[in-house]
């Protein structure tokens, strides 16, 4: 198993100390406005911005092959954030951070670890970035690995022309990744869960997607078939479902999912602010 990049899926925001707080929203609004704000995030203008992005994911693997069994775990926990101003002014200046763990487990015994600690700034076209990073097995942050500081004349950056969460994911030169998401999924997830929450307050829609063990695995045999649900009404669904029934019935025998949680929040002017997932499922393969 390949480690994943840190925070790939960096996803949501935290629940609001789990209190009903603000007006219901339809969840096919909500879908809606979750869309529009990935079109805005894609064509982003703006002059000022924040953005966090958390993950705490356990994924785990097991595998028989000629009568040997081999589990895989994968556990990711972090917070991406960061924060920029002026950025269609003369004096941009940007503040990111960077704080995550991952760990390979194979058979019960640790195979890779690799702990991300690491600020960056942006402020009259320079880049500094103070990091302290610590890996153990299988893995490696080279050149950035232990503890160090860089300092980069990076000159002026057009950020009116450059995406700001592209151009810091380029320049942090890590595992670390500030495109909080590949947004696309969270649609398709969207389209095919029906347990969606969302509630506006102060201008601010948060929306949270609990996915079922039937959730995921239409999902994931929609993507072995190509399919994309999010153009196809509940009759073409049910359409679908029936074609790529023997791929789910497959799937369905092989995954546990104890948790699988998308959250997002999309501030008053459009964009999205805070992305956060948790999750923790099992695969099986025979």
């Amino acid at each position: 198993m390949k480690f994943k990049k840190l925070l790939l899926l960096p996803l949501a925001a935290l629940l609001l100390n789990g209190c009903a707080i603000g007006k219901k929203v339809d969840k096919d609004v909500a879908n809606e406005r979750v869309s529009e704000a990935i079109q805005t995030q894609e064509e982003m203008d703006v002059d000022s911005l924040f953005q966090e992005a958390k993950q705490d994911m356990t994924e785990s693997v097991s595998q028989t092959n000629l009568g040997a069994e081999t589990t895989s775990k994968v556990t990711n926990k972090g917070t991406t954030t960061l924060k920029a101003k002026d950025l269609l002014g003369e004096n941009p200046q940007v503040v990111a951070s960077a704080k995550a763990t991952a760990k390979i487990d194979k058979n019960g015994q640790e195979d890779s670890f690799v702990s991300v600690n690491e600020n960056m700034y942006y402020v009259d076209g320079w880049f500094y970035n103070d990091y302290d990073n610590k890996e153990r097995g299988n893995i490696s942050l080279a050149p950035k690995s232990g503890k160090g500081k860089i300092k980069i004349n990076v000159g002026n950056i057009d950020f009116a022309n450059k995406n700001v969460l592209a151009v810091f994911s380029e320049l942090s030169g890590t595992a670390v990744n500030f495109g909080p998401v590949d947004y696309s999924q969270i649609l398709l997830l969207a389209s095919i869960t029906g347990n969606v929450k969302a509630r506006e307050f102060a201008g601010v829609l948060t929306i949270t997607y609990n996915l079922s063990k039937d959730d995921l695995v239409r999902f994931v045999a929609a993507q072995m078939a190509g399919i994309d649900y999010g153009d196809l009404t509940s009759e073409e669904r049910e359409l679908v479902d029936a074609i790529i029934s023997e791929i789910i019935a497959q799937l369905e025998k092989g995954y546990e999912v104890r948790k699988y949680v998308i959250e997002v929040k999309i501030a008053k002017e459009g964009y999205i602010t805070k992305v956060r997932v948790e999750n923790d499922v099992t695969q099986t393969i025979t």
